[in-house]
């Protein structure tokens, strides 16, 4: 779990998700979850404590495979419609044909 502070508020009808959270629950269960917001973040953290213990008993092995990763280049400068057609898109893609390869661009 991370914990992130409210940066603004919902804008005009939206709602924050605890809320919506809140009001599917009485929609389905007949009945509200949390009073506020405060009471969402200690039931979280109270779940995640009590299967910590669990968690940690459930140890998983895992085997990695070693392979190579294969990246296709991707043409920048021609990349969408707009670039193609761009004048300034094909002198750049034509200067950066004719540079020398060093071995440090990627």
């Amino acid at each position: 779990m991370q914990k992130a502070y409210q940066a603004s508020y919902p804008p005009g009808d939206s709602k924050e998700d605890w809320k919506i959270i809140n009001e599917l629950s009485q929609l389905l269960k007949r009945k509200k979850l949390y009073n506020n917001k405060d009471e969402l973040v200690d039931s979280m953290i109270n779940y995640l404590n009590l299967n910590k213990k669990k968690n940690i008993k459930d140890e998983v092995t895992t085997d990695f495979i070693s392979e190579q990763i294969v990246v296709d280049p991707i043409d920048y400068y021609f990349s969408n419609v707009i670039c193609r057609s761009s004048k300034t898109m094909l002198a750049c893609r034509n200067e950066k044909s004719r540079l020398k390869k060093t071995g440090t661009e990627g």
